[in-house]
């Protein structure tokens, strides 16, 4: 039994057959770190293809979600960037664009919290619904970022990363646009090797659901000063498809992916 990150997770799954059966739940209660590629709105791009030959700002070299799934895309679309400028976190990715030092920035998606509890679902919700009703985010009373009011009264929490230079630009979410979201990245996940029993694997998977979610965990396992967990979800092997992706395509060796965060 063994509990990893995504990419040594992908690893042992490749080469020793060991099983993901739990991914942990993070702070937002996603079992998944995602990335966005935003573009000023008066651009023209409409897809990352477009964004190839532009310099691009990037909040960590070594992010999976943030950074390498959007370079592997690149490289197997065989384009390139006329530059790639390392920022200092997501916040100093995204003030580039604002400051026109880039065109595109990479960064950290987090869902909306959309009208009435309606859940946003991934692959088929809009990232950014409240263009639809020609409205833009303001700071809410209570210090968050909201559109039209609370989501229990019909409005929209936005909580990408560009939420986070909001008092720097007040403007950033008319002045930018969500040109595409990257893959899901799982994030820790407890693994089983390979001639782990299938029996006890299911009965261990049950009571680490139990463990997980319990009060008993937020002062232990789960406390924020070590994993930060919020529970755990069942996963597959399939989950870890785009950091497979990333691994091939950016030719990653085991010096490379031991060194990754």
């Amino acid at each position: 039994v063994a509990i990893l990150p995504p990419q040594l997770a992908a690893l042992a799954n490749g080469r020793c057959a060991a099983q993901p059966i739990l991914v942990a739940l993070n702070e937002n209660e996603l079992a998944y770190t995602l990335g966005m590629l935003v573009a000023p709105t008066n651009s023209e791009i409409e897809q990352l293809s477009d964004a190839a030959d532009l310099r691009w700002s990037l909040p960590n070299g070594d992010d999976l979600a943030t950074s390498l799934y959007f370079q592997a895309t690149l490289a197997a679309s065989r384009a390139e960037p006329e530059s790639l400028t390392l920022a200092s976190g997501d916040n100093n990715a995204l003030l580039a664009l604002v400051e026109e030092t880039a065109d595109v920035a990479t960064a950290t998606f987090t869902p909306p919290l959309l009208p009435f509890g309606e859940p946003w679902l991934l692959g088929e919700s809009d990232p950014e619904p409240w263009r639809e009703v020609g409205l833009f985010p303001a700071r809410s009373p209570q210090g968050y970022i909201w559109v039209q009011g609370d989501p229990e009264n019909g409005g929209y929490r936005p909580r990408d990363a560009r939420a986070g230079i909001f008092d720097i630009a007040n403007d950033v979410f008319q002045t930018t646009r969500i040109v595409q979201l990257g893959a899901p990245i799982p994030n820790e996940t407890i693994l089983l090797g390979a001639q782990f029993p299938f029996a006890l694997a299911q009965q261990l998977e049950d009571e680490l659901l139990m463990l997980l979610s319990s009060t008993g965990c937020q002062r232990s396992l789960c406390a924020a000063d070590w994993h930060a967990w919020q529970g755990a979800a069942p996963v597959s092997a399939a989950k870890f498809e785009p950091v497979q992706f990333i691994i091939q395509q950016l030719a990653l060796d085991d010096e490379a992916i031991y060194r990754l965060p």
